[in-house]
């Protein structure tokens, strides 16, 4: 039974009538063939490319609350899979009309839009996307062909944050189990100066982000993990030779007392430098 016409300014019965005729209603298409419809929820399969993992069962609840009071407001966008419907935008208010009791749902199908990436643009859109769901959609988007610039310009945001965001699935596995967790507290540029640290400092940087270290001290701490440069090197060996020349000119009875502390502190990090020495 093909869809039947409605007047948008009488959808109160329109739960009944989606059960009684039909398994969607349309409501109104657009010049793109964009289609709003009310589907039954039954017929709405989750997007497999999903960026989105983790959904807090409080915010379901209380948006479950509101749909059963004022209905879902805002529909959510779908696309055609054979006589079902696939998701792309809007698995909160899937989850909670579910849980109101609703059995049915308004919804703009859509023709023309890849799923990926209208739901990883949709989240970041609404800020709903945690750092590593970000990533995680960024990678989905480069599997399908697209490019990084293509994904730079899609989403808004620079070539450079991209690259970045994909360093963030480089962490140890035991951070990026652990972030959903903190996830709230620890926010993309803390994962940042993470991921850029060397990866024996990473789960210390890690550990000091979840106590709620600012950007400022996490950097700090990153560039004083960093390894030197050769040229950072070559100047240090420069001051050091310039320096043992002077050194060689001291007498020991010259020597103070915080001059001796100072040097014996110096003779520790140099022993220290050479015993890491392979």
């Amino acid at each position: 039974m093909p869809p039947r016409k409605l007047n948008t300014s009488n959808l109160d019965d329109v739960d009944d009538l989606v059960q009684q005729t039909a398994d969607t209603v349309s409501l109104f298409a657009d010049d793109d063939g964009d289609i709003l419809k009310v589907i039954a929820l039954d017929l709405i399969d989750p997007n497999p490319r999903q960026p989105r993992k983790t959904f807090d069962e409080g915010e379901l609840g209380d948006l479950a609350a509101s749909i059963a009071s004022v209905g879902v407001i805002q529909p959510i966008l779908v696309t055609r899979a054979g006589q079902r419907f696939q998701l792309i935008a809007g698995e909160r208010r899937v989850r909670a009309s579910r849980l109101a009791g609703k059995t049915t749902i308004k919804a703009v199908v859509t023709r023309n839009t890849n799923p990926s990436v209208a739901a990883l643009v949709e989240n970041i859109q609404r800020a709903d996307l945690n750092a590593l769901e970000l990533a995680d959609g960024i990678r989905s988007m480069l599997e399908n062909a697209a490019t990084q610039r293509d994904v730079a310009r899609l989403i808004g945001k620079s070539d450079t944050y991209v690259s970045r965001t994909l360093k963030l699935l480089d962490l140890p596995g035991a951070i990026r189990d652990d972030y959903p967790n903190h996830a709230g507290r620890v926010g993309i540029n803390a994962m940042f100066e993470i991921a850029e640290a060397p990866k024996a400092h990473q789960m210390a940087l890690w550990e000091r982000a979840k106590g709620g270290a600012p950007i400022k001290e996490l950097r700090a701490a990153r560039k004083d993990a960093a390894p030197a440069t050769p040229a950072a090197t070559a100047k240090i060996t420069k001051a050091v030779a310039k320096f043992a020349e002077g050194l060689a000119a001291l007498e020991p009875e010259t020597l103070d007392d915080g001059q001796i502390t100072a040097l014996k502190a110096l003779r520790d990090q140099i022993d220290a430098l050479l015993s890491r020495r392979p």
